[in-house]
């Protein structure tokens, strides 16, 4: 279980996360949920396997001069992960509809994008959102700190998420692009 959380501001992506891993037991990971992969942020909740093949795996090319944000991260790399994650793990199929188990938060220019289990690639309408198990309490964390720095709005969302869900635990880093 886990949280990732992250923020829009001016123009800028900024995100979070914690650093528990539960497998076979709870594991203090070392290893940060959020990476940097090219022009995106990529803040991965649920199944840990997908954070080793996105970070040695995934191959996106660079956008297109005339490629609209959204057309992008929605087909491009939606599709993309989809292949990965398909040729790499366990999807399953039981009932009509695919389920990796996994969740995505990304972030690209500007802007934050939800990747589900189905690798359904939806656009955020508000400029901060948060996944795994401690979602609500860092949603609720984000909300109510909107005159803050973003930096300072992570700080808080995370340990709101700590503090509300036993199955985080405090951040190991975050990280920030354009």
């Amino acid at each position: 279980m886990t949280v990732i959380a992250a923020v829009v501001h001016e123009g800028t992506v900024h995100m979070g996360a914690d650093s528990m891993v539960i497998g076979d037991r709870p594991v203090m990971q070392a290893h940060p949920k959020v990476l940097r992969l090219g022009p995106l942020l990529i803040g991965v909740s649920g199944a840990m396997r997908i954070l080793d093949l996105l970070e040695f795996g995934l191959d996106l090319p660079e956008p297109g001069r005339t490629e609209r944000p959204d057309r992008y991260v929605r087909w491009t790399v939606g599709r993309a992960v989809r292949q990965l994650v398909q040729e790499g793990t366990h999807v399953d199929t039981r009932h009509g509809r695919e389920d990796a188990a996994f969740e995505a938060l990304i972030g690209f220019e500007g802007a934050l994008y939800l990747l589900g289990s189905d690798f359904a690639v939806t656009r955020v309408a508000t400029p901060y959102e948060a996944i795994g198990s401690g979602q609500r309490a860092a949603l609720g964390a984000l909300y109510a700190t909107d005159t803050l720095a973003p930096v300072a709005r992570l700080e808080v969302a995370l340990a709101a998420a700590v503090q509300f869900d036993e199955n985080c635990r405090p951040p190991s880093g975050s990280g920030n692009c354009r």
